[in-house]
């Protein structure tokens, strides 16, 4: 009877050390077939010339770039005075600098002006000597708008990095007035050209 208790015992352990053999067999197999997906992979990117670091410089590249991208999506580019004249000129309108006609306390905050005119309407542009005047000048044809709202009127304002904008449809007239940086596009028109304005508006930015 001991004798079969030991029998059972040795047959139990030389069973358990197959088993272990063939599983340890099958693992080293699921790995080496893994390490050779790998290999592979590495080598048919490297045949078809493939860096892995200048890949992923390319990727960190293009991330960084959309990410600079909606960052700057806020912000709008200015143009000069002479740039506004050279545009309206090529648009077939009058173009007069009117830098001159400003006080002579004035002469330190308007570097340069024109008004830009057809015989319907007329658009003014304003380059002043830096940002805070053109911000105050923004301010103050707002509030100027501001104050002339009739009782059935429309407006659209946006403040948004270095652009402010502001439009009114009231009285029979379309008022608008932006600011880009140290600039201020300007207009003051019969509602019947008021699409028309809009699109030279957006043509020149602002």
């Amino acid at each position: 009877m001991i004798f079969l208790a030991i029998l059972i015992v040795a047959i139990y352990v030389f069973v358990g050390v197959i088993i272990g053999k063939i599983f340890k067999k099958t693992a080293d197999t699921i790995d080496d077939t893994v390490n050779i997906g790998k290999s592979l992979v590495d080598s048919a990117l490297n045949d078809a010339g493939v860096d892995m670091n200048k890949l992923k410089e390319g990727v960190e590249s293009g991330v960084s770039s959309v990410a600079n991208s909606i960052n700057n999506s806020n912000e709008k580019t200015a143009i000069t005075a002479d740039k506004f004249s050279e545009i309206m000129k090529g648009k077939g309108y009058e173009v007069i600098e009117t830098t001159a006609s400003f006080a002579a306390e004035k002469e330190d905050y308007v570097k340069k002006s024109y008004l830009a005119r057809n015989k319907n309407y007329q658009i003014e542009f304003y380059e002043l000597s830096g940002i805070s005047n053109a911000i105050d000048s923004y301010n103050i044809n707002k509030a100027k708008f501001e104050n002339q709202k009739g009782s059935s009127s429309s407006y659209s304002t946006l403040n948004k990095d270095n652009y402010s904008m502001y439009a009114l449809t009231t009285n029979g007239k379309y008022q608008y007035i932006a600011r880009i940086d140290n600039t201020n596009l300007y207009a003051d028109v019969d509602e019947m050209y008021k699409d028309e304005v809009k699109n030279i508006i957006n043509e020149l930015g602002y």
